[in-house]
C-alpha cells in the first residue's frame, strides 16, 4: 500500500491509521442514509396527513358564518339592543300603547340615559307619548311594563301620562292627542356571512344559499300573488333553511308578505307545490294562508291584499 512508506513521529505506520477509516465512512453513510429516509417519511407524513388532521379548515377561518347581530325592523331606529319607532300620527296615551303593542313592542321604555338622549335630536318641534304614566298626582310614576320608575330622569307637568320632547320629559293628561314612540328588543339573527351571500341572481333577485328571493313592491291577495309568480317560472317563497327563515324576517321587517303556505280545513299546512310541511317553525294564527314578518310566520284569510315573497332554484 501507498502509507506504508510513511511514518508518524511515533514510527507507527500511516496504514494502520487507514485501517480503521472505513469503519468510519461506513458509519457516515449510514448516519446521512437514516437522514434522508427520515426526510422522506416526514414529507410523506406531512403531505398524507395534514389533510386529514385539519379537515374543513374554512371552519375555522370563517368565523363571521356563524356569528349572531341585532337588527331593528324598517322605519325603527337601533340603540344598542332596543329598538325605537316615531309615529307619525298623534294619539291619546292608550291608543298610542295600543298601536306599539300590535308592533310587538310598547310606548318606550327606557333603560339608559343614552338612549334618552340619543332621541332628542329627531325629535324636532313634535312631543311624543313614552311608556310612563301613574294612575293620580299622589302615585308613582310607573312603566307600561308595571316596571317602578326610580326617578333617574326628572318629569316636568302635573299631568298622569309621560311624553318627551326635544328639550326634555314633561307629563299631560292622557286624554291628549300627541304622537308617540314605540320600543322593543332588536331582533336577534345569525348573520348572513360572505360564505353564503352570492351574486347568481338576476334583477331584483336576492340570492341566499341555493335559491333567488323576490319582495314584491305592490300588494296582490293570496292567491293573485301565487298566480302571478307561477306565469314568471317561480313561487310563493318556500322556506327550507333556518338560513332562509333569518334572512327573510329580516329582510321583510314590520311588513306582511305572503309565503308559498296554505291548508285546508282540518288539513296540515302545504307548499304550494303540494308537501306537506315539516313543522320546524311555529304558525301563529287560525287563518287558512300564511305570511311572514320580522316576528314570524303567521296565518290570516287568503283575500287580504299585503305584499308577497317569491323564490326559484339558483341556474
Amino acid at each position: 500500500m501507498e502509507g506504508e512508506a510513511i511514518e508518524n513521529t511515533d514510527g507507527v505506520e500511516v496504514v494502520e491509521q487507514e485501517v480503521k477509516r472505513p469503519g468510519i465512512i461506513t458509519k457516515k453513510m449510514l448516519v446521512m442514509s437514516s437522514m434522508i429516509c427520515g426526510g422522506i417519511v416526514f414529507l410523506l407524513w406531512a403531505m398524507l396527513g395534514f389533510p386529514r388532521k385539519f379537515k374543513n379548515p374554512k371552519i375555522f377561518e370563517d368565523n363571521t358564518c356563524s356569528e349572531d347581530e341585532t337588527i331593528c325592523p324598517k322605519a325603527w331606529n337601533q340603540i344598542r339592543n332596543n329598538c325605537f319607532f316615531q309615529s307619525e300620527y298623534e294619539k291619546t296615551w292608550i291608543d298610542g300603547q295600543a298601536n306599539c303593542i300590535a308592533y310587538r313592542g310598547s310606548l318606550a321604555i327606557f333603560n339608559s340615559k343614552n338612549e334618552v338622549e340619543s332621541l332628542m335630536p329627531y325629535l324636532g318641534p313634535s312631543s311624543y307619548w313614552i311608556g310612563l304614566k301613574k294612575l293620580n298626582a299622589s302615585t308613582p310614576w310607573m312603566w307600561a311594563n308595571e316596571d317602578a320608575f326610580n326617578n333617574w330622569f326628572k318629569i316636568e307637568g302635573n299631568g298622569t301620562c309621560a311624553f318627551m320632547f326635544k328639550k326634555g320629559i314633561s307629563s299631560a293628561s292622557c286624554d291628549d292627542a300627541i304622537k308617540y314612540i314605540c320600543s322593543r328588543e332588536a331582533l336577534l339573527f345569525a348573520k348572513l356571512s360572505k360564505c353564503t351571500q352570492t351574486m347568481e341572481c338576476s334583477g331584483k333577485w336576492i340570492g341566499v344559499g341555493k335559491k333567488c328571493f323576490y319582495f314584491s313592491g305592490d300588494t296582490k291577495n293570496w292567491t293573485a300573488s301565487k298566480r302571478f309568480f307561477s306565469s314568471q317560472g317561480s313561487k310563493l317563497a318556500h322556506i327550507d333553511t333556518q338560513e332562509d327563515m333569518e334572512f327573510l324576517r329580516r329582510h321583510a321587517g314590520t311588513f306582511m308578505h305572503w309565503i308559498g303556505l296554505n291548508r285546508k280545513q282540518g288539513e296540515s299546512w302545504k307548499w304550494t307545490n303540494d308537501t306537506t310541511l315539516n313543522p320546524w317553525f311555529g304558525i301563529s294564527g287560525i287563518g287558512s294562508f300564511a305570511f311572514l314578518n320580522a316576528d314570524g310566520v303567521h296565518s290570516s284569510r287568503g283575500f287580504i291584499d299585503i305584499k308577497w315573497i317569491c323564490s326559484k332554484p339558483k341556474f
